[in-house]
């Protein structure tokens, strides 16, 4: 059988793709954002006394996770970060970082029972640390959205000076005990691997705008846990990734730089 215009249009886009489901563009548009988002911190952050910015290192997990966010999605920022500045978020949209964990959790399940309501597929990315995403309250509020079918990606970093991701995975084995006709996923991805997480989200966040209720991702960035002894930095590491597609070259990353120094200027002159 002959192939149809459909199947040369996949083939021609796959071999141009490197038979990867992430296209060229996007992959270069993650690690813009990655970048931008290492600078942002740098360079406009306040000095915290501390060596490095204290979100060096999570721009993998949290840019992989919602670069893909839609008109009319919400974003739950962990601390405070300038992510909804790096993707250009709609204010109104962004749940704000506050200190009880039980305020943050009852406002995502509100936002998304009001999300569910509208009948669109809008969805919550949601990001907690591994230390928060355990206890009562926790596994109360997990219990709620897997129940109730809510739109909520959640997004939590683990390693050693948090939960290793055992606890978290032991609360959701709970609830899928509990509602045999429901399932909670929990995927585990390397945290500092941007296009294994955009690739876990994007696949995740799909089903949960279909409606088939919450997901977890939990992101690993123990070192030990990945065999690395060293430090990986997760820009580092894709820029090798671009590298070997033949995608990255030295003027993309001068690029997102000059952008930076022009935003830099510009807030000067005001």
């Amino acid at each position: 059988m002959a192939p149809t215009v459909k199947d040369k249009a996949a083939t021609k886009a796959a071999s141009k793709n490197g038979f990867s489901l992430i296209s060229d563009s996007k992959l270069r548009q993650i690690y813009s954002a990655m970048l931008t988002s290492r600078v942002m911190e740098e360079r406009y952050a306040p000095n915290s006394g501390r060596k490095k910015p204290t979100t060096a290192g999570l721009e993998a997990m949290e840019i992989g996770a919602a670069i893909n966010l839609r008109p009319g999605d919400h974003l739950s920022l962990v601390r405070k970060s300038r992510l909804d500045v790096v993707l250009k978020r709609n204010s109104k949209m962004v749940i704000a970082n506050t200190p009880s964990v039980q305020r943050q959790l009852d406002t995502i399940l509100t936002v998304a029972r009001h999300l569910k309501s509208t009948g669109k597929p809008n969805i919550v990315v949601a990001f907690f640390d591994g230390k928060s995403a355990t206890g009562k309250a926790w596994s109360t509020a997990l219990s709620n959205a897997v129940t109730e079918s809510l739109p909520i990606l959640y997004v939590v970093k683990a390693g050693t000076a948090e939960s290793s991701g055992d606890e978290i995975q032991q609360i959701a084995d709970q609830l899928n005990r509990r509602n045999r006709k429901l399932f909670f996923p929990v995927i585990p991805v390397d945290g500092k691997d941007v296009v294994a997480v955009y690739r876990v989200a994007f696949e995740s966040g799909a089903r949960v705008r279909e409606g088939t209720g919450p997901a977890l991702i939990v992101c690993e960035i123990d070192e030990r846990k990945t065999g690395q002894p060293e430090t990986r930095d997760p820009i580092d590491l894709m820029e090798s990734y671009l590298a070997a597609k033949g995608l990255y070259k030295p003027a993309l990353k001068s690029a997102v730089l000059r952008r930076m120094d022009g935003l830099r200027d510009q807030s000067a002159v005001r």
